[in-house]
């Protein structure tokens, strides 16, 4: 009877939407969403560049282990999770056609994800928050031409940048 009331407050106590009934909620999938805006080049803010997007996405997901012994008709929950997350909560992504006789694509996200645990076995409720900042550059040419020897190489170049930071912090209750 423990087992079952922890269970269920800690699945009611991250429920978003409680719109079901406590037996369905658990075998129905949470709300996911994604959610791109394209064509922002022509918005003056963003007349700089070929292409302009803006980008948004929710993930959240629910697991249960159990244990059910032999014999026995009572399932023995031995672990939780909730993880919600917005990857990205903003991205921008930018692209020029023609630059330096080239293509350009560059992008920028933040991210946000929460995962929460109940380990009823150890009796303790883990935390893990973390946030991500990215950045990221992608350039190719085609056609680079390269004389050696006296004969004229048609090559492809690319160049490709990246840099993200994640900052993330974990708690633990008992």
């Amino acid at each position: 009877l423990k087992n079952e009331l922890q269970g269920k407050a800690f699945m009611e106590g991250f429920e978003t939407l409680p719109f079901f009934t406590s037996f369905l909620r658990e075998y129905l999938p949470r709300l996911n969403y994604s959610f791109i805006w394209s064509g922002l080049e022509k918005f003056p803010l963003f007349r700089f560049a070929d292409r302009a997007s803006f980008r948004n996405a929710y993930n959240g997901s629910y697991k249960r282990v159990y244990k059910l012994n032999p014999g026995d008709v009572d399932e023995l929950t031995t672990l939780q999770t909730v993880s919600f997350s917005f990857r990205p909560l903003i991205a921008l992504d930018l692209g020029w056609d023609k630059i330096w006789g080239g293509k350009l694509t560059f992008s920028t996200n933040y991210d946000t994800q929460s995962d929460w645990g109940s380990d009823y076995s150890f009796g303790r409720i883990t935390s893990r928050l973390s946030t991500t900042f990215g950045i990221s550059a992608n350039f190719q040419k085609t056609g680079l031409s390269i004389p050696f020897l006296k004969l004229n190489l048609k090559n492809n170049f690319g160049a490709t940048f990246n840099f993200s930071k994640t900052i993330s912090s974990d708690v633990y209750y008992t």
